[in-house]
Protein backbone atom coordinates (compact mmCIF):
# COMPACT_ATOMS: atom_id res chain seq x y z
CA UNK A 1 0.00 0.00 0.00
CA UNK A 2 2.80 2.43 0.83
CA UNK A 3 4.43 1.75 -2.54
CA UNK A 4 1.19 2.70 -4.31
CA UNK A 5 0.88 5.87 -2.28
CA UNK A 6 4.50 6.79 -3.03
CA UNK A 7 3.98 6.19 -6.76
CA UNK A 8 0.86 8.35 -6.70
CA UNK A 9 2.75 11.14 -4.91
CA UNK A 10 5.55 10.98 -7.48
CA UNK A 11 3.05 11.16 -10.34
CA UNK A 12 1.33 14.16 -8.79
CA UNK A 13 4.65 15.92 -8.29
CA UNK A 14 5.60 15.42 -11.94
CA UNK A 15 2.21 16.66 -13.12
CA UNK A 16 2.41 19.72 -10.86
CA UNK A 17 5.89 20.55 -12.19
CA UNK A 18 4.69 20.28 -15.79
CA UNK A 19 1.68 22.49 -15.02
CA UNK A 20 3.89 25.11 -13.39
CA UNK A 21 6.25 25.10 -16.37
CA UNK A 22 3.35 25.49 -18.78
CA UNK A 23 1.94 28.41 -16.78
CA UNK A 24 5.33 30.11 -16.69
CA UNK A 25 5.82 29.69 -20.45
CA UNK A 26 2.36 31.14 -21.08
CA UNK A 27 3.41 34.25 -19.15
CA UNK A 28 6.83 34.54 -20.81
CA UNK A 29 5.87 33.99 -24.44
CA UNK A 30 3.58 36.39 -26.26
CA UNK A 31 1.64 33.78 -28.24
CA UNK A 32 1.51 31.30 -25.40
CA UNK A 33 2.44 27.66 -25.82
CA UNK A 34 0.56 24.61 -27.05
CA UNK A 35 -1.61 22.75 -24.57
CA UNK A 36 0.20 19.48 -25.29
CA UNK A 37 3.52 20.70 -23.96
CA UNK A 38 6.52 18.39 -24.14
CA UNK A 39 10.09 18.91 -23.01
CA UNK A 40 11.25 19.38 -26.59
CA UNK A 41 8.51 21.92 -27.33
CA UNK A 42 9.40 23.83 -24.16
CA UNK A 43 13.07 23.85 -25.16
CA UNK A 44 12.16 25.06 -28.65
CA UNK A 45 9.95 27.81 -27.23
CA UNK A 46 12.75 29.02 -24.98
CA UNK A 47 15.50 28.86 -27.63
CA UNK A 48 17.22 32.21 -28.31
CA UNK A 49 16.17 32.35 -31.99
CA UNK A 50 12.41 32.07 -31.61
CA UNK A 51 11.75 33.56 -35.05
CA UNK A 52 12.60 30.27 -36.76
CA UNK A 53 11.10 28.01 -34.11
CA UNK A 54 7.65 26.54 -34.39
CA UNK A 55 5.71 24.61 -31.83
Amino acid sequence: MLALMDERRNNLTAARTANQLHALLRQLLAGGVPTQLTASRAATALAPDKATNSY
